[in-house]
């Protein structure tokens, strides 16, 4: 690890998770740490290791310092105006996000967004208020308004549900990680009015991506049938609200959810897409890379605030800029520096299971798939046979590395994701490419476009079909009632000193072999 960013990207992530697990901290304090870790970098600056250490401490301090800050909230912020018990309030304020209007479906709110308080009026006060409001408006699904507009709203004001003994899902944490302290439940398409609002720059810009979202999501369910139109939503635009419980169960059950989360997976085939379509055109390199980075930074604002997508931007706008500027960029260090920009613009994502088991997929790539390769003798094969002993040596190194954290988070495990991944992961790439080019012809050449959704339809149908078998498999996939953190992390150090073990065995294993054929001479 010499010259790698991964320990201070750690040493980070230690202070973020001490300031949510360790005794009541207070600001000050932590300032003051901060300060004496940053005197003591100074201090001791050219000393080698010391250096190091106060280096890795004052990051930690920051960290903790980064958290505790992220979660002081202002007195006037809604969180101090909301009680377990719901209360009729109007608000006032503006949409915060792109509204999620889906077809009513028994007791699930149809269109659900975002709002950023400015105003609250209740029996008891008015008061202005900040901060954002989850706003599940139990109404008709028809698009009345949208990112940025202002409106007031006449709902019951309440703290999100607290977890039930018999759930495993905290919904209150879930929120209060984003920041999110209220709900606010609307009954009657007569209790949002809008009001006169001004859009900044920002917004606009933002607005447009939205609808421009919104319009590529009606395009696709419009001219293919369900779940096939909701399948390839979930992968081009992040719609996966639209994909059923029992759809959902399969690709869980199969160890494949990944597959409908845009991720570094989708990010490959739009990245090859881009950078094909500009090699075709004869666009110079460098402006072809930049291109890139814009488009798929504007794709990223366009699909909403998603930290394992966020991650994919982080990490793939590095490399392209390293190869812009004809810079080697190690991958441990890009990995490290995307977990330092999430952590840093919102230290809960650390306890967002997208966010963390993003992270683990990527570390199994780098740090598990190497024993991998050699266990099952990649470097010595060719041709298809060693594609497919590439594609198992995927599939089982970041099984490896995600199961504990699935075990503990979904309460199972799948070990028929080994052989899933192995059919599911090709079978995505086509339908994305498919989906990419139903996009590019709709506009140029929309005759040939149904020929597209065709072929979508065919290999959606296959994907299904094959997974719901995979599912019927004895053993496929293992409930657990009690799989505690403990015994992830257990897990992880035996994984860990495995690890380890194994390289110095390697290494010794080949200084040795060095040293018998230099005797040999």
């Amino acid at each position: 690890m010499k010259n790698s960013l991964f320990p201070v990207s750690l040493s980070f992530l230690l202070g973020v998770i001490a300031s949510a697990y360790g005794p009541l901290i207070k600001m000050p304090l932590w300032v003051s740490l901060t300060a004496a870790a940053a005197f003591a970098v100074f201090v001791f600056i050219g000393r080698g290791r010391i250096s190091y250490l106060s280096l890795l401490a004052l990051l930690f301090a920051t960290g903790v310092v980064r958290a505790v800050s992220y979660y002081d909230l202002p007195s006037d912020h809604i969180r101090n105006f909301v009680t377990e018990r719901p209360e009729t309030v109007v608000l006032e304020g503006r949409v915060a996000d792109n509204p999620v209007f889906r077809p009513g479906q028994g007791f699930s709110p149809r269109v659900t967004f975002l709002l950023y308080t400015e105003h609250m009026l209740s029996r008891d006060l008015s008061v202005n208020v900040e901060g954002l409001v989850m706003v599940k408006a139990y109404m008709t699904g028809e698009r009345t308004f949208c990112y940025g507009d202002r409106v007031r709203i006449r709902a019951l004001l309440s703290a999100p549900a607290e977890k039930r003994p018999d759930q495993d899902f905290d919904y209150r944490s879930y929120l209060a990680r984003k920041k999110i302290f209220a709900v606010a439940k609307v009954q009657s398409v007569m209790s949002v009015t809008k009001l006169p609002s001004v859009l900044t720059p920002v917004m606009v810009l933002r607005r447009a991506l939205y609808d421009f979202k919104n319009d590529l999501r009606d395009f696709i369910v419009v001219n293919l049938v369900p779940p096939h139109s909701y399948i390839l939503a979930g992968m081009l635009l992040g719609e996966r609200q639209l994909i059923d419980v029992s759809l959902n169960g399969i690709f869980m059950k199969t160890g494949t959810m990944h597959i409908i989360a845009i991720s570094g997976l989708h990010f490959t085939v739009i990245i090859f897409v881009l950078l094909t379509l500009f090699g075709m055109i004869r666009l110079p390199q460098k402006l072809a890379y930049a291109l890139t980075i814009v488009f798929i930074v504007a794709y990223a604002n366009m699909v909403g605030d998603v930290p394992s997508l966020w991650r994919s931007v982080i990490m793939a706008s590095i490399i392209l800029m390293s190869v812009y500027v004809k810079r080697q960029a190690p991958i441990v260090n890009v990995f490290s520096c995307s977990l330092i920009v999430l952590l840093a613009v919102n230290p809960g994502n650390i306890f967002d299971v997208g966010f963390v088991l993003s992270y683990a997929c990527v570390a199994s790539l780098i740090w598990i798939m190497p024993l991998t390769d050699r266990w099952f003798g990649v470097k010595r094969t060719r041709g298809f046979p060693r594609f497919i002993l590439q594609s198992f040596s995927v599939s089982t190194s970041v099984w490896l590395g995600v199961f504990p954290i699935v075990a503990y988070c979904f309460k199972m495990i799948s070990p028929v994701t080994l052989i899933a991944n192995l059919v599911a992961v090709p079978l995505s790439f086509a339908i994305l490419g498919l989906g990419i080019a139903v996009l590019l012809t709709a506009t140029l050449v929309p005759f040939i476009t149904m020929y597209f959704f065709e072929a979508v339809w065919l290999i959606n149908t296959m994907l299904v079909k094959i997974l719901t078998i995979f599912t019927q498999i004895p053993g496929a996939f293992i409930p657990l009632r009690h799989f505690t953190a403990s015994y992830a992390g257990i897990y992880y150090l035996f994984l860990l000193l495995s690890i380890v073990l194994t390289n110095k065995i390697t290494h010794l294993l080949q200084k040795n072999s060095s040293s018998v054929k230099l005797s040999k001479i």
